[in-house]
Formats: C-alpha cells, structure tokens, sequence
C-alpha cells in the first residue's frame, strides 16, 4: 500500500468514524431535547387550566354540591351551561368531571357516567394536588366513544374549593393541535444539532487532519534520515570495495521488482506484504556491510584469492549479521533489522546448497536472501570490476538463467525475467564505466 493510499484510507476511515459518532450523538441527543421540550410545551398548556377551572367551579353551587356528594350526579342537567362552558376552552372536545373516589359523575359521553375508574394514575396525581396530562390512544374502556378523535390529550386538573381538592376535572383535546407545533419544534431541534454536529465535525477534522500530517511529516523525515544514515554505513562498506552508492541503488531496486512479482503467488501471500517490501528495499543496502571487517590486502586484491584469503572474504556475512543482530537487540520490537539480518548472512547462499556461509538448499534460505543473491549477481555482471569490464544485459540475462534451479530460486529467476525490461532500464539509468562515475554504457 502506498503512502498516499494509507493516507487516503485514515482520513476516510476518521472521517467516517467521526460522522457516524456525531450522527448517532445528535439523533440521541435531538430525541432528549426534543422529548423533554415537548413535554415542557404541553405543560405550559395545559397550566393555563387550573385557574379559569377553578373559578367556573366557585361559582357554581351546584356542582360544587355534586363533588361533595357523589350520590347526586343523576341530578345533574344533560347538559349545564356551567359544564359546557368548559368546550370553549382551548380544543376541548370532551369534559369528564370525577369525584374523589374514582367516580364518573359528568361527561357528555352518558354511557360511563357512574362507572369508577380510581385505577387511573392521572387521576390519583390530580387528586394529589398535581396537574397532570397523557397522550392515549382512543381504544380502552373509559375512552373508547373517542375513537374517531385519534391521539387524545387528557389533562386532568385538581378541582379546589377554599384550598380543599374536592375533585377532578379532566379535559380531552386532539393532540392533532399540539401535535403541528411539536413536529416543527422537532425539526428546528434537529436542524440545530445537525448545524452544530457539522460545525463540530468540521473542527475535529481539522485538528486530526493537521496533527495527522504533522506526524506524517515527522515520520517521514524520520523514516528519509533513517535510510540516508544506512545508505552512509552501508556506502562506507561499499567505498573500501571499489563500489558507490548506485550499486547500493541498483540492488535495492532489483528487489524491490522482483518482491512485487512474488507476493503475487500464492504461497507467499500474506508474508511479503507491502509493509514486507518496504523493509526489504531498505535493508538491501546493507547487504555487504560486513565488508568492514575485511582486510583491505584481501577486500582490493585484483587477482585470485588464495584459499585463506577467501575463507576471510566469506566470513563478511557473518560479520555483518552479528552487526545487526547487536544492533536489533537494543530494541523491543519488530524492524526492518531481521530482514537485513536474513539478506547479510545468506545473500552469498546457493538454491544447490554450494553457497554459504551455511550451505543452505532450497526453501531454507530465507525468501529475502534469495532475491538479494540475483539481484547482487546481476549487478555485478553489469558492473565495471578492475578485473572486467560491464556485461551486456543479454549476456547477464543468459547467466541468470542458466543458474536458475542451480544458483538461483527458480521462481525469482521466473520474477527476473518477466521484469527484465526494469532490470535493464534501472542498471542503464545508473550505470558506471569506472569508480564513482556514471558516464556512458559501454557493451562487451
């Protein structure tokens, strides 16, 4: 995955996140404002009662005479004025009047006058002194004959003489009223929570988007700092053995085409990853750090070493492995050391097992080691040597292949050719005719 991708998917990932946090805040948060302001507005509403009740009760005997005693609420008219009064109040529909103890002792709806009802919650909180209200739906047995009204609010009012409850006054409305005044206040809440949920949004993006680039910048420069100070240990290695820093370039592209070839098959899905390759190229130019602990009598010599002296050429691998593995043990994590630590000790191995420094054949020698060895072959047939001149690239190409199931893995000779055209490009645009010089390519 490139940079700019895993950069791409954080911020979408985030921003995703954050949204769907502030969507889910203010839905909970626009339902609890919006239920409670709801239930403020219909109080407000139905506090406008109590006092106007009141005064139509003192005024009028007669009912007052019905509250003290239930037994006479036959001998209320159908349908008084002092009763009736009460429809011009708001959209009162229906009026109820109940005594202390539960009884129906008026309504205009004659079939339940008579009936208790003292199980009502309303009620027993009017009766306690409390204004009270419920939104029903028509369907039970105290208010069925209100069906056809819909959703009722049912307010039910303490009905006081000289500071004394001596009953309940209930008043049906259509919520249908309320209910416009409601939906628009919901809206105008929502709408709110959204604006400020956004205006929140975009904030908190903001901050995460510029700490997120801040600490990108500074890992990249970190991780650009990291790679300049390797490429000087590894150049200084290189600097003794008559090589520059376009070797140590060359062999870090090489494997890094022929890494993005293999992690295409199957069996090493899942193992060289991206993440795999990234530490991979950046281990390659360590590849012959180990060379400083070679003499320069052996490591310069033009002619053929004698048996002791490349029994001491061998022995770089070792010592650029026990470098790092030093190096790794001062830290308490994964790095890209165990990658450079596998392609210093076994670049020089051989898929036959004739390589060394431990003969390893086959599938034994580490995946990394494997490309480093093509790559590191390839280059140095491509490379001015004092004792050659540069190989073609048709030349090289041949060896390669002839030491594929020999020298090299033969799928990574399979990666090599298929990406033979980006070997030769790369050794082409960085090529050197003599030390730490790039000038003309020159064919043999």
């Amino acid at each position: 995955m490139s940079k700019y991708r895993y950069k791409s998917n954080i911020i979408k990932h985030y921003s995703s996140l954050i949204l769907i946090v502030i969507l889910t805040l203010a839905s909970a948060v626009t339902g609890v404002i919006s239920n409670h302001a709801m239930d403020n507005l219909i109080t407000s509403h139905t506090q406008l009662y109590p006092d106007m009740l009141n005064v139509i009760i003192k005024d009028n005997e007669e009912l007052v005479k019905v509250f003290m005693d239930e037994r006479l609420y036959d001998k209320v008219e159908d349908n008084p004025d002092y009763l009736t009064n009460f429809y011009s109040m708001g959209d009162v529909f229906r009026v109820k009047v109940w005594s202390k103890t539960g009884k129906i002792l008026w309504s205009d709806d004659k079939n339940i006058i008579g009936k208790r009802f003292s199980d009502n919650i309303e009620f027993n909180k009017a009766l306690a002194g409390e204004t009270n209200y419920s939104v029903e739906k028509a369907n039970s047995a105290e208010n069925s004959s209100e069906i056809e009204a819909g959703k009722i609010l049912e307010i039910y009012i303490p009905a006081i003489v000289d500071g004394q409850i001596i009953g309940v006054i209930e008043l049906y409305e259509r919520y249908d009223s309320l209910a416009a005044n409601i939906r628009k206040m919901k809206l105008f809440l929502y709408v709110t929570v959204i604006v400020f949920g956004t205006i929140l949004y975009i904030l908190l993006f903001s901050i995460f988007y510029n700490a997120f680039n801040k600490l990108r910048n500074i890992n990249h420069q970190l991780d650009k700092t990291k790679e300049v100070t390797l490429f000087a240990v590894a150049s200084l290695a290189e600097a003794r053995d008559h090589e520059t820093g376009y070797h140590l370039k060359r062999t870090s592209v090489y494997v890094g085409v022929l890494a993005n070839h293999l992690k295409k098959l199957n069996e090493y899905k899942g193992y060289i990853t991206d993440s795999y390759i990234d530490d991979l190229v950046r281990s390659a130019p360590l590849h012959d750090i180990g060379k400083v602990g070679i003499r320069d009598y052996v490591l310069l010599k033009n002619g053929k070493l004698t048996d002791n002296e490349f029994e001491e050429m061998k022995s770089h691998c070792i010592i650029g492995a026990e470098t790092l593995a030093s190096a790794e043990s001062k830290i308490d994590f994964a790095s890209f050391l165990t990658i450079a630590k596998q392609i210093t000790m076994h670049h020089h191995e051989r898929w036959n097992g004739e390589g060394y420094p431990d003969g390893l054949i086959g599938d034994a020698i580490p995946i990394s080691a494997r490309m480093m060895a093509l790559a590191d072959v390839y280059d140095a047939l491509r490379s001015v040597r004092p004792y050659k001149k540069s190989f073609s690239h048709e030349i090289s190409r041949r060896i390669i292949i002839e030491g594929r199931g020999t020298h090299f893995d033969p799928q990574v000779v399979d990666a090599f050719i298929a990406h033979e055209q980006e070997f030769k490009e790369t050794s082409e645009k960085y090529f050197e005719t003599e030390y730490g010089t790039v000038k003309r390519f020159e064919r043999i």
